[in-house]
């Protein structure tokens, strides 16, 4: 019997989730042990379901950056620097308070 790399991969990523990871451990993290079969949207729609401020997050992201292509034309005497870390600041706030609103709602469900 030949064996492709992807079967010795997919042996050896089984064999180790089922040894280090506890499975409660798993489901309590993720709510399922991660599947090799998975898609990347089969994994954000999973991501989204498990932290619903994420996608907003993102959104905010990039809503922060098509702003900041619009305001780039206009930025008058600014040099270009000062302006991109500006944005670059605005962009991590919108993420970080997306997200720490959402740890803060799952947060209070919990305690409920």
């Amino acid at each position: 019997m030949v064996f492709s790399v992807t079967d010795e991969y997919k042996w050896s990523y089984k064999l180790m989730l089922n040894r280090y990871c506890a499975p409660n451990l798993c489901n309590r993290m993720s709510g399922k042990i991660p599947s090799l079969d998975e898609t990347h949207s089969d994994k954000l729609a999973r991501k989204a379901r498990e932290s619903p401020f994420m996608p907003i997050g993102i959104a905010g992201l990039v809503a922060v950056c098509a702003i900041g292509a619009y305001k780039y034309k206009h930025r008058g005497a600014m040099s270009t620097s000062v302006f991109l870390m500006q944005l670059r600041v605005a962009a991590q706030g919108t993420v970080v308070s997306a997200l720490s609103i959402g740890l803060a709602y799952t947060m209070a469900n919990e305690c409920k």
